[in-house]
């Protein structure tokens, strides 16, 4: 789940527009879990196929309204 600027009370058009979420086992070689453009919602709740990983990495492609980038949370979950 990732929480976005407006979930933290700032205005809803400064929330991130454009993301990846990688994941690695080393930190060297990275695979795309998930890719979202256009995101409008304060929250957003992303589902992805199991993966081994010791590593997740989130790259932001295209920020808010104001060409800055704000994310008030991320929550990841797996198992071991």
């Amino acid at each position: 789940m990732i929480r976005h600027a407006g979930e933290s009370g700032m205005r809803r058009e400064l929330n991130t527009r454009d993301y990846t979420i990688q994941a690695s086992l080393d930190g060297t070689s990275w695979q795309t879990i998930h890719a979202f453009k256009g995101n409008t919602e304060n929250v957003t709740d992303v589902e992805f196929e199991a993966v081994s990983s010791q590593l997740v990495k989130m790259t932001i492609t295209g920020p808010g309204a104001d060409a800055t980038a704000r994310i008030a949370e991320v929550e990841i979950y797996g198992n071991r």
